[in-house]
C-alpha cells in the first residue's frame, strides 16, 4: 500500500480507479485469460473497508466468458467468485493491486466486452449511496474456423466449398 495522494476530489471519501499497470483493456484468445487490476484510495484518517462486485458477469457468461476476483490486492484469491466483501484499506493510503482475471472458453464469441465493476464502503451509512463504478473492456480475439493441412505427397491444387457460397483456391 502506498500513501495517498493529496490532490484529490473532495466530494468523494475514496477513489475506485483503474491500475495504471494494466490499464482499461484486453485482449485475450479463446481457451486462455488474462487479468486487470484495480485499486482503491482511502483519502480518510481512519482504515475503512470495502466491497467489491462484478455486476454483467451473468451476461457475459452467455459470450464464453469467465471472471472472478483472483487477488485483493496482498493475497491470492481461490475462491473465483465475483465479489469481494471485504478489502481493509488503511488511512490515507492506496490499495494497489486487486486483480480480476478474465477467462474465455474454448466457445467464448469474437468481440469487445465491457465488464462492469462496482465498489461500495462498507463503514459508510449509506454505502450504496457512495458506491463508485468503472468498466474494463475485454476484446476476444478471432479464432480460426477453417484450418487447412496438405500432406506433403498430396496434391496443391484444389479448392474447399463451405456451405455452398465460399471457394477456397489452394
Amino acid at each position: 500500500m502506498g500513501a495517498a495522494s493529496a490532490d484529490h476530489d473532495t466530494d468523494h471519501e475514496y477513489d475506485f480507479r483503474i491500475d495504471d499497470e494494466t490499464g482499461d483493456e484486453g485482449f485475450v484468445d479463446p481457451e486462455s485469460s488474462i487479468e486487470l487490476k484495480v485499486e482503491i484510495e482511502n483519502y480518510l484518517d481512519a482504515e475503512h473497508e470495502f466491497e467489491l462486485f462484478v455486476t454483467n458477469s451473468g451476461e457475459l457468461d452467455d459470450y464464453g466468458l469467465n471472471m472472478w476476483w483472483s487477488s485483493d490486492g496482498q493475497d491470492e484469491l481461490t475462491s473465483q467468485s465475483t465479489s469481494l466483501p471485504s478489502i481493509d484499506v488503511s488511512k490515507n493510503s492506496v490499495q494497489a493491486g486487486i486483480t480480476i482475471t478474465i477467462q474465455a472458453t474454448e466457445n467464448a464469441v469474437y468481440g469487445s466486452y465491457g465488464v462492469n465493476l462496482k465498489c461500495r464502503d462498507k463503514d459508510n451509512s449509506d454505502p450504496e449511496g457512495t458506491k463508485q463504478t468503472l468498466e474494463l473492456t475485454v476484446n476476444v480475439n478471432e479464432k480460426p474456423a477453417v484450418s487447412l493441412n496438405i500432406a506433403e505427397s498430396g496434391s496443391t491444387e484444389g479448392s474447399i466449398d463451405i456451405d455452398g457460397e465460399t471457394t477456397y483456391q489452394v
